[in-house]
């Protein structure tokens, strides 16, 4: 039994009578001759008085500990990682927020765009399971690379005036083509660089005036904070904390509308989604993958037959941009379906991961922990994704998930 030297040693005793606690002054002799338990120090100097502070409720608890953790975690990404924007304003909005808004293309940039998306796709796409039409699933790999370099060609000189020494990744069209349940459900993108050292971004900038009316983007402010779990692919076999949640999240999404030529920047780590697209017209959008000059790029791998209850192995693959232009989401799921790794790249580590799957009572209580409200909208009944509820199925308590971190610090 250790105290600091010069604090006082004092015995408690709780009086049902009272309902408070007192407080007695005791030296070592008292705690050497005296059962503390069944002790009666009352002969001794009181030292204070105080009512009975009760044990929290598992609620309480709960509540506390997301509030810690989602504290915690906006030190830690508010802290770390160099500044990627020129503008303070923007800086400090994106790191508080995981996004923020920025003028970029002029009307000449913007019509030019536009005609290369109908020369490359004929000016009429589909809506694919993802609620949109995206140009990175093309399977046609040398037109793809095409449309890559004519994006960047357009945007990266814009962005480079607003960007601090960074580098693009990728670039691709986003269309969302009118229909009433065209949602773009909430998620996380991949995860392309080391974090938290560096954040990957996404610049998406629309090409026509965008709101929620015809699919704006939504983002839940501050959630790139949330979590500090990798994310990768195939999917949906790579489980997420957003993943299984979607309904949840869409009520604290807040959707950004745009002038055509606007972009939103945000980090990849940000919880984000879009509004169906109920207008006429396709919503036409564009966005590169931005990420800091000198750091590397990495995509994380399931390593296949590795899910051992809570825990999986994934592969660390350092890569380079093409990995992107050649590897789609379809492809790299039936790689893995095919116990195959991706080539053409580099497996830098193998990782053994813990993924332990959030409540949605907790997903909740992360988002009104950080002051966010529902924002009154909710998804189409019948309309959730799929996989919804598979996370929650084995989920724990924040509470337990908190006292593990703690054994593997």
């Amino acid at each position: 039994m250790l105290k600091v030297r010069e604090a006082a040693a004092v015995h408690c005793l709780y009086d049902r009578k009272t309902e408070r606690v007192r407080a007695y002054s005791i030296d070592k002799e008292f705690i050497l001759n005296n059962d503390l338990w069944n002790s009666h120090p009352e002969d001794r100097i009181e030292d204070h008085e105080q009512p009975l502070t009760p044990l929290p409720t598992p609620g309480e608890l709960e509540d506390r500990v997301i509030g810690s953790a989602v504290q915690q975690a906006k030190r830690c990404s508010t802290s770390r990682g160099r500044r990627v924007l020129r503008d303070k304003r923007m800086q400090q909005e994106l790191d508080e927020k995981g996004f923020t808004t920025l003028p970029l293309l002029g009307a000449d940039d913007v019509t030019r765009l536009k005609e290369l998306f109908v020369e490359s796709t004929g000016g009429s796409v589909e809506n694919t399971a993802y609620g949109m039409y995206i140009g990175l699933e093309e399977t046609d790999l040398e037109r793809k690379r095409g449309v890559i370099r004519h994006v960047l060609a357009a945007m990266l000189p814009r962005a480079q005036e607003h960007f601090e020494e960074c580098k693009p990744h990728l670039g691709s069209f986003l269309v969302k083509a009118p229909g009433e349940d065209s949602y773009t459900y909430p998620h996380q993108d991949w995860t392309f660089v080391d974090t938290p050292e560096y954040r990957s971004m996404t610049v998406w900038t629309a090409l026509v005036d965008v709101d929620e009316g015809n699919g704006a983007l939504g983002f839940v402010p501050g959630s790139h904070a949330f979590f500090d779990k990798l994310v990768g692919s195939p999917s949906p076999d790579f489980m997420t904390c957003a993943q299984g949640h979607e309904t949840i999240l869409y009520e604290y999404l807040q959707f950004v509308p745009l002038r055509a030529g606007e972009a939103v920047v945000f980090d990849n780590r940000t919880i984000h989604g879009a509004s169906p697209n109920r207008s006429d017209q396709q919503r036409i959008a564009v966005a590169i993958g931005m990420t800091p000059s000198e750091a590397q790029l990495y995509h994380y791998f399931l390593v296949a037959d590795s899910l051992r209850g809570s825990s999986r192995k994934l592969a660390k693959l350092k890569v380079d941009s093409s990995f992107f232009e050649k590897n789609t989401v379809a492809s790299l799921k039936k790689m893995y379906d095919a116990k195959q790794m991706p080539g053409d790249c580099e497996i830098e580590s193998l990782l053994d991961d813990e993924f332990v799957p959030f409540t949605g009572v907790e997903i909740r209580k992360l988002c009104e922990s950080s002051g966010l409200r529902p924002n009154g909208r909710r998804l189409s009944p019948g309309h959730a994704p799929k996989e919804r509820g598979k996370a929650s199925a084995t989920a724990v308590s924040p509470v337990k998930r908190f006292l593990a971190s703690l054994f593997r610090q």
